[in-house]
Parts: C-alpha cells; structure tokens; sequence
C-alpha cells in the first residue's frame, strides 16, 4: 500500500510483483464465466433487500476541496488508542502530495442505505467517495480502495508515490477511495454534534455491499471497465 523504501523486506517486494503479475492476469485474460462458476463454490450471500420503490442512486456534484472537519488531536506523550488500535488502525494514511490535485480529481457523496437487507428500513445516509481520472482511458479499468476504520484521506488517490497509483499509469485506470460507514463524513443517522447515535448498522458485510452499490452505479455510468479492489489491514480482508 505504501510508496517502495530502502527498508522494506524481501517479502514485501514479493508481494507487490505478485500483486502486479495478478493486475496483468485479470486485465489481460477473458473471463469464461461457465468454467467459473462450475469451478468455484458460490459464497451464499444474504438476501438482499427489495427495493421500496423504483431507486436511483446518484452522485452529489463535486464538493469543494477541503479537509474533513473530524480529526484526531495530536499526542505528544501516549499515542491513543481503542481496544489495542490507534484511531486510524494500523494503515495511517500517506502523505499529500506538495502540488495542488489535477482537474480530473473530484470528491463527493453517494447515497447508501442504512441496511441493505431489511426493506422495511427506508433510510439513507452520504457516504464520501474520492476519485481521480487523471490517468484514465477509454475502457481502462478502475482501481478502489476500500476504506478502512479511519477519515478518508484524498491522498490514498493523489499520492504518485503509492505502489496501485503507479499502476494506474501504466493501465490507464481511473482510481477511487470509499470512506468507511460510520467514519469521518460518512455517518450513518444523527448530527454533527451527535454523529452515529446507533451502531447496529456498522458491519463488513454492509460495507461490502456499500462497495457493491458503488461499483454498480459507476459502471451503469458509462464507466463499464473492471474493477479491481486494494486496501491494507483489515480493509484488505474485505479486497
């Protein structure tokens, strides 16, 4: 996930070329979908909800750039922690870049129910996605970071540096970072001053089937290239 060091182990440098040889198989071969779905056991997912009433999902319209107004204080002494983690988990976001975004980098909010398996329960939340096109081509495929239990960063789809980044210039991918339910600007229900008054709906499977919306609504936008899913940590469970 992180730009290459002088430091990192031997495994590390496995594990990117490993992930590199993957992105070329998946990009470069035709999907049989007979031979995998004869092939592999089907996960059973759970029963989705049915929609209340014909649904559109839709995209705000491009926010200001800014930093997020929930932040964590700086320690000088302890470093905070909850439940053995550090606010951010274990995957602290990288740096920014020093030059401002290019114009094809936009931020904004997507419209995710509060629970994708119970229609009865009408109500929805903005979830805030992340998005840079600067190296994107006709067809190319899209790369998505899933968000992890910390504030979206801008910098997980801004930082040259990163290794899936990188990627992106040589396949011509459009990249995107989804902000965890629950954090930062995502909060499910409440207020500013009362933000995610019931945690019920925070799970990985919900957080998967917000990345499953999300997908399905950029690719009905003319946006048909495949995906590919990266993230560290426990996001990197749910990739």
């Amino acid at each position: 996930m992180y730009p290459l060091s002088p430091n990192d182990k031997p495994d590390l440098a496995t594990a990117r070329n490993l992930i590199m040889k993957n992105i070329k198989t998946w990009l470069g071969r035709r999907l049989n979908r007979k031979n995998e779905i004869s092939t592999v056991t089907q996960w059973m997912r759970p029963k989705e909800r049915a929609p209340l009433a014909i649904e559109k999902r839709r995209f705000y319209p491009k926010q200001p750039i800014e930093l997020t107004k929930k932040s964590f204080p700086e320690w000088n002494h302890y470093k905070k922690v909850f439940l053995g983690r550090p606010p951010h988990g274990f995957l602290p976001p990288p740096d920014k870049p020093s030059h401002g975004p290019p114009i094809e980098y936009e931020s904004g909010f997507f419209t995710q129910p509060f629970d994708h398996f119970d229609n009865q329960n009408p109500n929805s939340f903005h979830q805030r996605f992340f998005k840079n096109a600067h190296w994107a081509q006709p067809g190319g495929p899209n790369f998505l970071k899933i968000g992890g239990e910390s504030v979206g960063n801008s910098a997980w789809v801004l930082n040259e540096e990163l290794p899936y980044l990188k990627w992106a210039k040589t396949y011509g991918a459009t990249v995107h970072l989804l902000e965890h339910r629950y954090y930062g600007d995502s909060i499910v229900g409440g207020t500013e001053e009362n933000p995610n008054p019931d945690l019920k709906y925070l799970s990985s499977i919900q957080m998967l089937y917000d990345v499953k919306d999300y997908i399905e609504s950029n690719s009905h936008s003319n946006n048909s290239g495949p995906w590919i899913v990266f993230g560290g940590s426990y996001a990197g469970s749910c990739s």
